[in-house]
């Protein structure tokens, strides 16, 4: 299933430099905030923002690479690792996700992350799926807090964010997921 996320490359292969071009005309996205709301709805453990403008930018800007001939390259949970997930990251200004590495100073990181899915996942199967992807990042980043030095520390908290886009052409679809975390480190003095 994972592989079959190009699926709509493959309406591109084999074709003519003419044909390619008239099938990429062809082929559009569309934000799809309903499922974006679905997500937010089901993960009820941790706040999901469905308005994030530079999360949505940044997939609609992956979804525009896919539709443009960028190919995926995924990992395990139909997570992009490759040039669509550094497409999102670059326009949503956001980093590579680290679970194991928590700021040590004030302030928020951004993290962002690309999930693909073919178009004969279901919208409640994608909802599903990035619901559990949230949850799990959720129990894996930094502790909520961390000794620094022998007078303060660090609190941490987690913000996620979620856009979800379709490309289509014809028949054909594939499902985009983009999701933000900002992690916010505070410094507190122990009194």
């Amino acid at each position: 299933m994972m592989l079959a996320a190009g699926l709509l490359l493959l309406l591109l292969s084999g074709c003519s430099p003419q044909q390619v071009q008239a099938k990429q005309q062809e082929a559009r996205t569309r934000e799809m905030s309903s499922t974006a709301q679905l997500i937010a709805s089901i993960t009820p453990e941790v706040e999901v923002n469905t308005g994030d403008s530079e999360i949505s930018s940044g997939t609609a800007a992956a979804a525009n690479s896919l539709i443009w001939g960028s190919k995926p390259n995924l990992g395990p949970n139909s997570e992009d690792l490759g040039k669509l997930a550094e497409e999102l990251r670059q326009v949503s200004d956001t980093e590579r996700y680290r679970p194991t590495s928590a700021p040590t100073v004030p302030g928020v990181t951004r993290m962002g992350r690309l999930y693909i899915y073919t178009g004969d996942c279901s919208e409640d199967f994608v909802a599903r799926c990035v619901s559990e992807q949230i949850a799990q990042m959720d129990s894996e980043l930094s502790a909520k807090s961390r000794q620094v030095v022998i007078d303060s520390y660090y609190t941490y908290t987690y913000t996620y964010s979620v856009s979800v886009r379709q490309a289509y052409s014809g028949d054909d679809m594939v499902w985009l997921v983009g999701v933000g975390v900002d992690q916010t480190a505070k410094e507190e003095h122990k009194t």
